[in-house]
């Protein structure tokens, strides 16, 4: 399948846009056996406790789709590759590592659009 033949409208992507944006990649919980504190990227579902090894859920399964399942299955399509570092290097000189081209997008004014822009992003 061409990816271009997925369509999702500007006010989706937007959607998901402003989801992601103050979501932090990084956040803590604390261990209900050992009261322990524990860090634990936002997308996973589980982690282990690095104190006493007891598995925390952290996100719920049949809640819906969250934001967080969205950037997994991304994740997992370009993980699936088994090109992923040449992958994250080609996006990192398109887009660079920060928000500025997507806060550009989705700024105030609605009819800016960087993919109809001449510098073909």
């Amino acid at each position: 399948m061409d990816l271009s033949a997925i369509q999702i409208s500007h006010e989706t992507l937007k959607e998901v846009y402003r989801a992601l944006r103050p979501l932090p990649q990084f956040d803590t919980c604390r261990c209900p056996e050992c009261q322990h504190e524990n860090e634990f990227c936002t997308i996973d579902t589980y982690s282990k406790c690095a104190k006493c090894g007891r598995s925390v859920k952290l996100h719920s399964f049949g809640g819906g789709p969250e934001v967080q399942d969205v950037v997994s299955l991304v994740i997992t399509w370009i993980e699936k590759s088994g090109r992923s570092s040449e992958i994250m290097n080609a996006h990192r000189e398109t887009y660079g590592t920060g928000w500025e081209d997507w806060d550009e997008w989705f700024g105030d004014d609605e009819d800016h659009h960087p993919a109809t822009e001449t510098d073909g992003r």
